[in-house]
């Protein structure tokens, strides 16, 4: 993300030359990197799921706990990995944003 956010500096600083407040300049960033955490959090969840029905059986309320706490945590860091990047973009003057070009 933080990559992401490095490359797309002129247009973070086009669009808060233009009036987008940063806030939602960091919203964007913030949920464009939550869909892509969030889409592989899906697949891995329902192929984790389908593993530990097959290898095990009853795998116990332990296993099934992993399945619903590990995603969520995953979630918040990826939601602070992405925010972090974005509100360090937000705070880079436009004009020198757009100088870099």
């Amino acid at each position: 993300v933080s990559y992401s956010v490095s490359q797309r500096t002129t247009e973070i600083g086009v669009r808060i030359a233009i009036g987008a407040t940063p806030d939602r300049v960091v919203r964007q960033i913030v949920k464009e990197g939550l869909l892509v955490t969030s889409s592989g959090l899906i697949f891995a969840w329902l192929i984790a799921g389908m593993v530990m029905m097959h290898l095990f059986t009853g795998g116990g309320p332990g296993a099934w706990s992993v399945l619903l706490v590990v995603p969520m945590v995953l979630l918040v860091v990826a939601a602070v990995s992405c925010w972090l990047p974005a509100r360090r973009a937000t705070l880079v003057d436009p004009v020198v944003a757009l100088r870099n070009e």
